[in-house]
């Protein structure tokens, strides 16, 4: 134990100032202007993932920039979409190590979240994360989307469905029951839905394309609504 610790001390000393820059000219290229608090949350959260993924599968990205860009950066590009109010109620389905949901928490700290994942061992890393960061307004539910079906107390709740790992016919059969009269399932995604891809109800309302920073390439907000009759 004393010895992870030294390691990690040592970490954050070396390290600070490189992620500290990764999240504030990555941010601005995603149009968010990051605050210093912002940043210590999000430090706080690389230095604990990269601690607990020694010991279980959390993410198979390795360099302080990889992770950074694509879990940290890639999430909180979502921001954007609840530009419309605040005090949203958002389902984040298939959370892993918190992707999307918690970052998106941590630069839109009015939204309530509940983070749908299965798996246990990344359900503790979920609590102690969440704990650790003192973050408010967050539920978790043990469970895949599929087991959630006819819940009380969850049908018609959320404003918006959103999930950044699964497939889309793995949830969006059963995402609907979910939102309420105007809610929409936001996928992200690196290329628009084809025709091949089943919508399962639901209509592609808009595309919304972004570049992440640092040459990582392009991607995409695809956001559906139900298809009322």
């Amino acid at each position: 134990m004393c010895a992870c610790i030294h390691t990690l001390i040592l970490f954050h000393v070396e390290h600070y100032c490189e992620i500290k820059q990764l999240l504030v000219s990555g941010s601005v290229s995603l149009c968010h202007t990051i605050t210093k608090e912002e940043i210590d949350q999000f430090y706080l959260y690389f230095n604990e993932l990269v601690l607990w993924n020694q010991r279980m599968n959390l993410t198979g990205l390795r360099s302080i920039k990889d992770i950074i860009t694509t879990l940290f950066l890639d999430s909180l590009a979502g921001e954007r979409i609840f530009s419309d109010g605040s005090g949203k109620y958002v389902l984040d389905v298939g959370s892993g190590g918190g992707f999307p949901g918690l970052p998106l928490k941590i630069v839109r700290p009015d939204i309530h979240l509940t983070l749908v994942e299965p798996t246990l061992k990344k359900v503790t890393f979920l609590r102690h994360i969440i704990g650790t960061l003192g973050l408010e307004g967050v539920d978790i539910l043990p469970k895949r989307i599929q087991e959630m079906v006819g819940e009380k107390g969850l049908i018609g709740k959320f404003d918006y469905v959103i999930s950044k790992a699964l497939r889309v016919d793995s949830f969006l059969p059963f995402a609907q029951q979910f939102l309420h009269d105007c809610g929409k399932v936001v996928l992200y995604r690196s290329k628009s839905m084809d025709g091949c891809e089943h919508n399962y109800g639901m209509n592609v309302v808009r595309e919304i394309h972004y570049e992440l920073p640092f040459g990582f390439g392009r991607r995409m907000f695809v956001i559906l609504e139900p298809i009322h009759v």
